[in-house]
């Protein structure tokens, strides 16, 4: 049984845990601290797309795809996608995905949107409206971001981290 912990906090009594990630960049990133953690870097700022709204689309289509393979699953195995991203409307999410066809619950967090879509998914999972935890933010989208997000979650299974698997996996 989940049981509320403070006013922020739930302590689920079967916990949700991330089944597969993976992180996808651009040219920048491979500078920074984080690179070594990246599955896959584009060279390219536009993802080889005509805009740089479509290669943030482009991107986050990677990176769920990518993440999907490494969870071995099947796009049909997923329930809802929890996503968000800082262009109008949620472009970048909403287009790097409709052609998947997966429900999508859109988040406008801004710096937050990672922590906001693990609790919902989490609290989504655990009332039983799915089995298992999907969510674009688990892909760990990074391109002008310099926020980290510390998430102390039990692992109850193994979980490929981004930047892991250095398998080339074609999309």
């Amino acid at each position: 049984m989940n049981e509320k912990k403070g006013k922020q906090s739930i302590k689920f009594g079967n916990p949700p845990y991330i089944l597969g990630a993976a992180a996808v960049a651009g040219p920048k990133e491979i500078d920074g601290p984080m690179a070594r953690y990246f599955d896959r870097v584009n060279e390219d700022a536009t993802f080889g797309k005509d805009s740089w709204e479509e290669g943030e689309s482009e991107m986050v289509r990677q990176a769920v795809t990518l993440a999907i393979q490494k969870a071995g699953i099947v796009k049909q195995d997923i329930r809802y996608i929890f996503a968000g991203d800082l262009l109008g409307q949620l472009i970048a999410s909403t287009f790097g995905i409709k052609d998947m066809e997966i429900p999508v619950f859109g988040l406008y967090g801004a710096c937050s949107t990672c922590g906001e879509a693990l609790s919902l998914a989490s609290m989504t999972v655990a009332a039983g409206r799915t089995t298992s935890l999907r969510r674009r933010q688990a892909t760990m989208e990074v391109r002008r971001s310099s926020s980290v997000f510390p998430w102390n979650m039990e692992i109850s299974v193994p979980c490929q981290l981004p930047g892991r698997s250095r398998e080339v996996v074609p999309l």
